[in-house]
C-alpha cells in the first residue's frame, strides 16, 4: 500500500492499521461487514488499540464483543471516548495485578555453605521493600568491615 497503489504513506499505514485491526477484532470485523458500523469506527479502534501498550492492546482484543457492542451505539468520535476510558481502566487493572504478582513473588533467603565457610543471600523484593533492605545490609557490611580492620 504505497504509491505504486496511488495511496499517500499516511492513507497505506491508515489501510494497514485497519486491516491489523479487523484480524484482531472479529465481532467488530462482522459489524462492519454487516453495516453495523463504519470505517471510522474502525480508525477509532485501530487508533486507539495501537497507541495502547502491548498488554493493554492484548485485554483489547479480549473485549472484542463488548467494543463491538459500543460501535453499534455510538458515533465514531464517542466511541473512540469510550475506548481511551477502556484504555485507562484495563491499565490500572493490570497495574494491579502487576503489583499483586511482585508481591507474590518476593522472597529472601538465606543460607550458610558450610564447605566453603560462608553465608549466602538471595532475593526479590518490590522496590521500596528492596531499597530498605539494602540499607540495612548496607549499613552492617560496613560494620563488620571496620570491626574486622579493627
Amino acid at each position: 500500500m504505497d504509491a505504486d497503489a496511488g495511496l499517500s504513506p499516511s492513507e497505506g499505514r491508515r489501510r494497514q492499521r485497519r486491516s491489523d485491526c479487523l484480524a484482531a477484532f472479529r465481532a467488530v470485523a462482522a459489524l462492519l461487514t454487516d453495516g453495523g458500523c463504519s470505517t471510522d469506527h474502525i480508525d477509532a479502534l485501530a487508533g486507539v488499540w495501537a497507541a495502547a501498550e502491548p498488554a493493554v492492546a492484548q485485554r483489547l482484543v479480549e473485549r472484542d464483543r463488548d467494543i463491538a457492542d459500543a460501535a453499534r451505539s455510538r458515533p465514531p468520535a464517542l466511541l473512540r471516548r469510550h475506548l481511551q476510558r477502556m484504555v485507562t481502566t484495563i491499565a490500572a487493572e493490570l497495574g494491579v495485578e502487576r503489583a499483586r504478582h511482585i508481591r507474590d513473588q518476593r522472597a529472601v533467603r538465606h543460607w550458610y555453605v558450610t564447605s566453603e565457610g560462608v553465608g549466602r543471600l538471595s532475593g526479590q523484593l518490590e522496590a521500596g521493600d528492596y531499597q530498605r533492605v539494602a540499607a540495612v545490609l548496607d549499613a552492617a557490611a560496613r560494620r563488620l568491615m571496620r570491626h574486622d580492620s579493627s
